[in-house]
């Protein structure tokens, strides 16, 4: 067993974030996190990446807006 699957499983030995894409045609998660001395990021499955979220790991959801067409117009400043 390496050193980093002794804490993650996924070679690393702190887990920073999770995103989870929600933009493409399947949702794909990852984690990021710092492996031997330097950050990394690594693909996980969505099972994976929910227990991370339910465990308090802070989370970024990606995804899709389709945005509607306006002929508002919006004053700035």
């Amino acid at each position: 067993m390496g050193k980093g699957s002794r804490t993650s499983g996924f070679g690393l030995r702190r887990i920073s974030w999770v995103r989870i894409d929600l933009t493409g045609a399947e949702p794909r998660a990852e984690v990021a996190g710092v492996g031997q001395h330097r950050p990394v990021t690594r693909t996980v499955p969505l099972s994976v990446a929910n227990e991370l979220v339910a465990a308090g790991i802070p989370t970024y959801v990606r995804r899709a807006v389709e945005a509607e067409p306006t002929t508002d117009l919006v004053e700035v400043g």
